[in-house]
């Protein structure tokens, strides 16, 4: 069809890859990842404070094109991957320069016009319930 998407998505999805499946509080290595591509759409895992699950039909997942170097801050000491993140900073270090997938930094750039939108259909109920005289 020539639609690119990317984005956020759920495990419990029919259509998502049973070898990526983990629980929500799953212990895996900090900015561990993991991939598979079904009929055209590249789905990911990548552990970062907590597992973050992601399709795109539009980014590789694999290459020298799959991953983009960007400054990521150490994740607070309530997440779920406060061990992992440990290990990856030195201690006192709170920023530093990590590869992240394509498409996860695509997604942190683009995703606002999204989330304002889902955020404004919040504010007002189009269930309105009325009645004819």
């Amino acid at each position: 069809m020539g639609i690119g998407a990317c984005g956020t998505c759920r495990q419990q999805f029919r259509g998502f890859p049973k070898e990526l499946k983990v629980g929500k509080n799953a212990k895996l290595p900090y900015h561990f990842r993991s991939k598979a591509v079904n009929d055209g759409v590249a789905t990911l895992l990548w552990m970062d404070s907590s597992p973050v699950t992601m399709m795109s039909t539009i980014h590789p997942l694999s290459g020298e094109d799959s991953l983009v170097l960007r400054m990521r801050k150490h994740p607070g000491n309530k997440s779920t991957n406060t061990s992992g993140a440990n290990s990856t900073f030195l201690p006192g270090e709170r920023q530093k320069e990590l590869d992240i997938p394509v498409i996860v930094d695509a997604y942190n750039q683009h995703k606002v016009g999204v989330d304002v939108a889902d955020q404004y259909q919040t504010y007002f109920d189009i269930q309105l319930i009325s009645r004819c005289n």
